[in-house]
């Protein structure tokens, strides 16, 4: 099965603040910490380029079909998704 999710907006904020404040950790090839506003918790993103897929273990994707802000900050930060680095 194969879904095309569009994230909400306030997410692509969210991911974009998370990379202006460097809230995000990124390891080995295909994954990230990304941490709260808090800093108390981190989720755990991977991204597989090749089959275009996107894993992560917070409460919004994990319960809904949305794209949650660290899904989003990961590909931007590896720059698979383009920016203007000013908005973050």
């Amino acid at each position: 099965m194969e879904w095309v999710v569009s994230p909400k907006r306030k997410h692509v904020y969210e991911a974009l603040g998370c990379i202006g404040n460097k809230r995000i950790e990124m390891n080995l090839a295909d994954g990230a910490k990304v941490y709260s506003s808090s800093r108390n918790k981190f989720y755990t993103v991977n991204f597989d380029l090749k089959n275009n897929a996107i894993m992560c273990n917070d409460n919004t994707s994990y319960y809904t079909d949305t794209l949650s802000y660290p899904c989003i900050a990961l590909p931007l930060n590896k720059g698979v998704i383009s920016y203007n680095p000013l908005f973050a």
